[in-house]
């Protein structure tokens, strides 16, 4: 029992069937997607259209409609069966109060929803944005180069540095660190560097004479 009237005049060759109203459906709500799409057949707010529509009264033979039907809010009262959403079709049963054991039974065959209305319903989740590559590692900052350090200020730096760093504190990368330090914006050699430490005791300690 789709709607009484004219038939459905719109093509609907290319509207959406019911597994793909229901796919696009759980890309939004998730598991409660056919409750939603349910509720909503139910009170009107949603239209579905039926391909095909077969109708039967009582005991007598069921009559078949080949034209599009849309079906009316209220069948959606009286669905008997849950597999709509996966298969397109489905059937109701509208019991008669008036006459006990008498029902009208309605199938609905491929049924089909306007995509455009599904699309407003739920609209397509914006494209995720493609993971950016790393930013590539800065440059080592060139070793600056500017007025040169005297060979006095390097050795009282030295003299200062050494009181600070011994032993395995006392490398030479702590020492260019902290030559850059306390000569920001001057330039000085790393052999001026290394000559100062090589001052200090290095290699194997020479043999006592006999």
């Amino acid at each position: 029992m789709a709607d009484d009237g004219d038939p459905f005049t719109k093509d609907i060759a290319k509207w959406l069937t019911a597994p793909e109203t229901l796919a696009m459906a759980e890309a939004s709500k998730g598991q409660f997607a056919g409750q939603f799409l349910n509720e909503r057949l139910k009170g009107g707010l949603l239209i579905a259209v039926a391909s095909k529509t077969s109708r039967s009264v009582g005991k007598a033979s069921a009559t078949m409609r080949t034209e599009p039907q849309k079906i009316s809010s209220a069948l959606w009262h009286h669905r008997t069966d849950d597999s709509f959403w996966r298969t397109g079709d489905v059937q109701f049963k509208v019991r008669d109060p008036r006459s006990i054991g008498h029902s009208t039974n309605v199938w609905c065959y491929d049924i089909r929803f306007d995509p455009v209305v599904i699309e407003a319903m739920f609209p397509a989740a914006p494209a995720q944005e493609r993971e950016q590559p790393p930013a590539p590692a800065p440059l080592a900052e060139p070793e600056v180069k500017g007025p040169p350090v005297s060979d006095a200020a390097l050795a009282a730096w030295y003299a200062a540095y050494k009181l600070a760093y011994t032993g395995a504190d006392d490398t030479e990368a702590k020492a260019m660190e902290s030559a850059k330090g306390c000569f920001p914006g001057k330039s000085f050699s790393r052999d001026a560097v290394r000559a100062l430490r090589g001052a200090r005791s290095r290699g194997r300690k020479a043999k006592a004479a006999k």
